[in-house]
Formats: C-alpha cells, structure tokens, sequence
C-alpha cells in the first residue's frame, strides 16, 4: 500500500516537445508497449521527466537509454536518445 501511495505522488512531465506518435499499450494490438512515443527532430533537448537518482546510463542494445528512479521502486526510462549528459548515480530534476 505504501509503495502505490508513493507512486501515486510522482509527476511525470514530458521529456520533449513533440506529439505522441504512440501511446501506452501493454495490451491489445500493440501488447508490450510500455512507454510513450514521442516525434522530436534529432539531436533536441530531452527534460528529465521526473526528479530521482540516475539509475542506468548507458546503451541497450545499441540505443543510448538513461533510467530515473524517481521513488525507490518505480523507475522512468528514455531510450533512443542521440546522446546523454547524465551519469548513473547522479540526481536530476525535472
């Protein structure tokens, strides 16, 4: 119960400005799509998309990906970035 309680108090902001191009689907159709897509020009700024710990920083399959841990348990992950600033272990704010 506690740890809903404490996920229920995260905010999540957009990383970027863009449209969603595809939405959260982890049924249906589109079952195991458990993000949100966004379309953004390469190379543009992407915002931390809640305050927490850095807790991966580095490549998945190829793809540069970075994970906040925003509370201890719940983690927010940005993948298919063009480069990263932000190393494990560091505190961001959105």
């Amino acid at each position: 119960m506690l740890f809903h309680l404490a996920v229920s108090a995260v905010c999540l902001m957009a990383p970027v400005d863009g449209p969603i191009v595809a939405g959260y689907a982890p049924i249906g159709q589109y079952g195991g799509h458990w993000g949100v897509d966004y379309s953004t020009p390469i190379g543009a700024s992407v915002r931390a998309p809640a305050s927490g710990m850095v807790t991966f920083a580095g490549t998945v399959a190829g793809m540069i990906s970075v994970t906040i841990e925003p509370v201890p348990g719940f983690k927010v992950s940005l993948s298919y970035l063009a480069t990263r600033s932000v190393s494990r272990g560091q505190h961001v704010r959105m």
